[in-house]
């Protein structure tokens, strides 16, 4: 789940006193109870609202949740309202899914939904909304509608769903994800609908994503540059950005080392490049989170994040990541909110090249076809 440090910040002030916690959490939820039964809009729905305001990673966790839906509802018309990033990875995989998109500007500072978005369920008029969102973004997109409810969110907001579950603070994400659908579903759950078929026989192309979505998940360049000479010799090896994203020593040096670079400019752009690749190497990161969905073998370089929220089902993704006396074990990120705060980002500083490589070669070995470029 995307952290928001000023959000972080703001339960944790009030989680410092236990009374104002409780009075925050009995006044907002007494404001919207009788919010929810002074709501004028009671007209009879159709179908099911997924309300899924997530980033590219956070929305691949959500896929399992979405396939156990379509399992148990198969003649339900199934609807899910995202951002644009999310609208690409589900337009994808669901084909028969109708995807409504939202913009960060719908939400007065990037938290509160304006009432276009409340039109806007209004419009889809769904039987029942399921939120696996679980921020105020969402609670404040809902709250008016008169679908039946079913999602997690913080215990603020609890008032305003007919089917409550707290957001857990334990593994996986897609777990979590999957807790509000839990609650509605006919049948029992079915682990395979957690795994993404891998598209890739032998391993031909490789890309290499050197940044991640906050610099304290980056392992150094330089390192990622002795990876990939380290593997251009079986295999290969190309690197993948963002326009602008590489600075000029780094694309000079990229460059003069012979190696290719992709640039992708738009998410369709990262998905057609995503998709020709057989193996793809990153941080803990959203294009890696695409790769997976897409069936790509995956290695993922970890740090300030805990593997145990994220890693993919299956045997077909792996990882590397230095363990200190501060790394996540029980938590999704760090005590200094992923790294942000950490004046030395130790777990990534001090994870050598040699150990990437490997966990590199014990993940390549469990594949027996490879192929050399000539």
């Amino acid at each position: 789940m995307k952290i928001n440090p000023r959000e972080i910040e703001f339960t944790q002030f009030f989680a410092h006193s236990k009374f104002l916690h409780n009075l925050i959490i009995l006044l907002t939820n007494n404001s919207l109870s009788l919010l929810r039964a002074l709501r004028f809009s009671r007209k009879k729905g159709n179908g099911i609202l997924i309300i899924s305001l997530h980033l590219l990673g956070d929305s691949v966790y959500t896929i399992p949740a979405i396939r156990h839906l379509r399992r148990d509802y198969p003649n339900e018309p199934l609807h899910i309202l995202c951002y644009s990033t999310g609208a690409k990875i589900y337009r994808d995989i669901f084909k028969d899914i109708d995807i409504h998109t939202v913009t960060e500007s719908q939400f007065i500072y990037s938290r509160f939904a304006k009432s276009s978005v409340r039109r806007l369920v209004k419009q889809i008029n769904p039987n029942l909304i399921s939120d696996i969102t679980g921020t105020v973004n969402s609670a404040t997109s809902i709250f008016l509608s008169s679908s039946k409810l079913t999602g997690m969110n913080l215990r603020y907001y609890r008032k305003i769903y007919d089917f409550f579950t707290p957001i857990r603070t334990s593994p996986h994400l897609m777990d979590m994800y999957l807790d509000p659908v839990r609650l509605i579903l006919k049948s029992s759950i079915d682990k395979k609908l957690f795994e993404f078929e891998c598209t890739t026989v032998g391993i031909k192309k490789i890309l290499i994503f050197p940044f991640a979505g906050w610099k304290a998940k980056e392992w150094e360049f330089n390192n990622f540059v002795e990876v990939a000479k380290w593997l251009r010799s079986d295999f290969r090896v190309e690197f993948i950005a963002e326009p602008n994203q590489l600075s000029a020593g780094m694309k000079e040096e990229i460059e003069n080392l012979g190696f290719d670079i992709n640039y992708s400019s738009s998410l369709d752009e990262l998905f057609e490049l995503i998709k020709g690749c057989s193996l793809f190497i990153s941080n803990d990161s959203g294009p890696v989170h695409i790769a997976q969905a897409l069936g790509k073998l995956t290695f993922i370089v970890y740090g300030p994040s805990n593997p145990e929220y994220s890693i993919p089902y299956g045997d077909k993704f792996g990882y590397v990541r230095r363990v200190i006396s501060c790394s996540p074990i029980e938590t999704q990120f760090c005590n200094t909110l992923g790294g942000r705060k950490c004046p030395t980002i130790e777990c990534m500083r001090d994870l050598s090249a040699e150990k990437v490589k490997e966990g590199l070669k014990t993940f390549l070995n469990r594949f027996t076809i490879t192929y050399r470029e000539q």
